[in-house]
């Protein structure tokens, strides 16, 4: 993965926000972004 769309990926992670990587990206990308976001999401329920 290209360390641009890691950052946008970990922008999306820490803020919520899909919808930029959403236009930028192939859909592959997106289903990867999406899924490190809902385990990232799920990872932090579980800590917090």
């Amino acid at each position: 993965m290209r360390a641009d769309l890691q950052d946008a990926v970990r922008r999306a992670s820490r803020y919520d926000i899909a919808i930029p990587i959403a236009f930028t990206a192939p859909p592959h990308l997106i289903a990867a972004a999406t899924q490190m976001r809902q385990a990232f999401v799920a990872q932090r329920k579980c800590i917090g």
